[in-house]
């Protein structure tokens, strides 16, 4: 065992000294570096590496392919309004796709008798493949970098342990070493030397590729240990993860940008849904991979056929720092006419986000071209329509205006807007977060989009904080005739309408789904306004409360959870402009009893439902008002919440932020083993971090892990460092062990 891992060791130095990435033809990349926290991913789109390389568009079977079909593969699931925003590419299923120096390559290990039997897409593949790498070129960096060119996060993705046990699969470490294996083809990572040969390809193929990192894929396949006790395994997983970690930053370092560690969990083939116990009964504690802020993202799938039944929502509940993306299998069974519809796949996404899901990860897509004359072409249009806006929710139900997606603008810490009436705290907004009357259509009363500014309009930016759960608004409206003198609903009024966790439905009594609770009063307080809010807020308010609450819960207008301030010079019947300064709360769940609220928990691109309308009257004596000028575009947004529009909480304007600013978070894992988790959450060009843990160590990895000897109180400090500078941020007494 030990020559055999310091054999494996030594390869993975020849690859850190010799990397193959300089010999591969690709073409170069354009795309912009995003750090990989904040980075929105709609869909993600999973190339396994094997049918790319053998199929194309059209019924032709295997075929020959060129650098364009490579090219064409990619543009096919990236072309004008795909919602395509992560390009994954396998390079691994045991055995590598490429020429290795520390693996095998596939079909390598085949004999001639058993070349002589593959399936003609494995011979076309194995052909195709020898074809490119012959001619200096590598059809997975020509993918990768056609990805970048399309402005997409382009990741590998590594089969941590392929099981598929074919001849054209099984590489010589498998061969050589039968006390190692597990099943046809896995391995036993219970081994070190297994561990550090598999570390050694991933080092090799991130090496390999210009990436912007790599997902790994335990759900290829979900089996990894033999023996030993649950704890064990996962300790010896844990390193490895923690491993590649550092690797990653390593590389990252070298090439002046951050790489992205992603994990796919394992499932459990399909007998029972996974979650976050089943995984780590299999040595995977995901969850604790993220608070120790080792990965970046997570993926919830299935394995191999679709059950529409993954509990994403239990994977939210405990995975809080990073995104939870819910995957999609391309069939239900093992027949063609279980493949997955374009129907089926929004039925799949609309239970994904019904969950919580952060977004949608596709697998095996395409195989529907695997069967030559007989073949069909996937679904593309839903790639178009994998978001909670388009594709609705558990009953279907979209946002409107699937079209346009507004921005709420995030504010520094230190410039949160003062509820004043005064807009100068707005003069930082870029105008591009401006939703004028040009946005507004009236829908009531008939005049559409025939729109008058002398006669009426307003223009509205919205605003949010980090660390806050408060959305705040700069209302500026100009009318020529402002009607505020009754005491009742007839008033010029601003009315908004906000679901925060993109429930949608009727939020109203008088449109409960069921006719024969609409009248009653119990449906007042069970239901009105609970899963979303309305406000009607009163331009100006003289002499009344500034809003009406429509529904059961009538503490959200007060603080702390609301305020409000105008500015105006008028008086009624008179014409002029308002300024009307605003903030509220949005909640998942507003019950009548405030104590039982739960407030929406606002992040970094997370999608909310809202709209606005502007009820204008223009005759005190009236009995209707003279327009309903609504952001949805339809009437209904006042008590459904699946006519709002979307909005998306924005990140921090780069104009507002210091080229390099130090920030981090610690999550203690063990109060006996004194043992925390430090995660880097700096923003900028970062290259070193020197953390100090106040007990006389100190680190240079990104996410440390440190076990203290000793109770105590500690001053913890975090230097970060990069091109632009140095920052730095410390901690007094944050941290304190038993």
């Amino acid at each position: 065992m030990m020559q055999l891992r310091s054999f494996v060791l030594l390869q993975t130095v020849f690859v850190l000294l010799s990397s193959g990435a300089a010999n591969v033809i690709g073409t170069e990349s354009t795309s912009k570096e995003i750090k990989a926290s904040s980075r929105p991913r709609r869909v993600l789109y999973n190339f396994d590496g094997d049918s790319c390389l053998f199929t194309r568009a059209g019924r032709e079977g295997p075929v020959a392919l060129t650098v364009d079909d490579l090219k064409r593969a990619v543009a096919e699931v990236t072309e004008s309004g795909s919602k395509v925003d992560t390009i994954l590419v396998c390079v691994n299923a045991q055995v590598m796709y490429y020429p290795t120096k520390v693996g095998t390559q596939r079909g390598m290990q085949s004999t001639p008798e058993e070349r002589a039997k593959w399936p003609a897409s494995q011979q076309q593949m194995f052909a195709n493949l020898e074809r490119f790498f012959s001619q200096g070129l590598d059809p997975y960096a020509i993918m990768l970098d056609e990805a970048k060119r399309a402005g997409r996060e382009a990741l590998l993705t590594f089969r941590m342990n392929d099981d598929h046990g074919n001849d054209f699969l099984r590489t010589k470490f498998w061969v050589d070493h039968p006390e190692w294996r597990l099943s046809k083809g896995a391995l036993d990572f219970g081994h070190d030397a297994v561990r550090d040969y598999v570390v050694a390809l991933i080092d090799e193929a991130v090496r390999r590729y210009d990436c912007d990192g790599i997902e790994l894929d335990f759900n290829r396949f979900p089996i990894f240990f033999k023996g030993e006790s649950r704890d064990e395994n996962v300790d010896k997983m844990n390193s490895l993860v923690q491993r590649v970690r550092s690797l990653l930053d390593t590389v990252g370092k070298e090439r002046g940008h951050r790489l992205t560690l992603a994990v796919r969990v394992p499932s459990n083939y399909g007998r029972t849904p996974p979650t976050p116990e089943s995984s780590r009964r299999l040595g995977c504690d995901v969850v604790g991979w993220t608070k120790s802020g080792w990965i970046d993202f997570v993926t919830v799938s299935e394995f191999l056929f679709e059950r529409f039944d993954l509990p994403i929502k239990a994977w939210k509940q405990v995975i809080t720092d990073v995104p939870v993306y819910g995957g999609i299998e391309c069939t239900e069974g093992g027949k063609k006419e279980q493949y997955l519809n374009a129907d089926g796949y929004r039925r799949a996404a609309r239970n994904l986000f019904a969950g919580g899901a952060d977004g949608i990860y596709l697998f095996n897509f395409f195989t529907t071209r695997e069967y030559g004359a007989e073949s069909w072409e996937p679904p593309f249009e839903v790639l178009r329509e994998m978001t909670p806006t388009a594709i609705g929710g558990p009953e279907g139900k979209t946002l409107e205006r699937s079209d346009v997606e507004f921005k709420i603008f995030q504010f520094p810490a230190d410039k949160i807007p003062r509820i004043d009436g005064n807009s100068d705290d707005w003069s930082i907004v870029p105008n591009s977060y401006a939703i004028g009357m040009d946005q507004l259509q009236e829908t009531v009363v008939g005049v559409g989009d025939r729109r008058d500014k002398s006669n009426l309009d307003v223009v509205v930016k919205v605003g949010w904080v980090k660390g806050q759960n408060h959305l705040y608004f700069l209302y500026e409206a100009n009318d020529n005739y402002w009607d505020f003198a009754r005491e009742d609903l007839h008033n010029d009024i601003f009315e908004v309408v906000v679901d925060g966790d993109l429930s949608g439905g009727a939020l109203i009594r008088q449109m409960h789904p069921n006719l024969k609770l609409r009248d009653t009063l119990d449906t007042h307080f069970l239901f009105h306004g609970v899963h979303a809010q309305n406000y009607h807020i009163f331009t100006p308010a003289e002499g009344k409360d500034w809003a009406m609450v429509w529904g059961s819960q009538p503490w959200i207008k007060d603080l702390p959870f609301a305020n409000a301030a105008y500015k105006y010079d008028f008086r009624p019947r008179e014409g002029g402009k308002l300024v009307l300064e605003f903030f509220i709360t949005p909640f998942d769940y507003a019950p009548p009893d405030r104590a039982r609220a739960v407030p929406t928990t606002l992040v970094e691109n997370k999608v909310i439902g809202m709209s606005w309308a502007v009820l204008d009257y223009d005759d005190e004596q009236a009995t209707r008002y003279a327009g309903f000028w609504n952001l949805s575009h339809k009437t209904t947004m006042y008590g459904d919440a699946s006519d709002l529009a979307a909005f998306r909480l924005m990140p921090m304007e780069n104009s507002l932020r210091k080229a390099i600013e130090c920030d981090w978070s610690f999550q203690v894992i063990s109060t006996k083993d004194r043992s925390v988790a430090f995660r880097d959450e700096s923003y900028g060009k970062i290259t070193s971090w020197n953390w100090k843990f106040g007990d006389g160590k100190s680190s240079t990895e990104r996410h440390p892990t440190h076990q203290y000897e000793q109770p105590g109180e500690f001053i913890v400090t975090l230097e970060v460092g990069g091109p632009d500078g140095k920052a730095r941020r410390s901690k007094v007494w944050d941290v304190t062990l038993p």
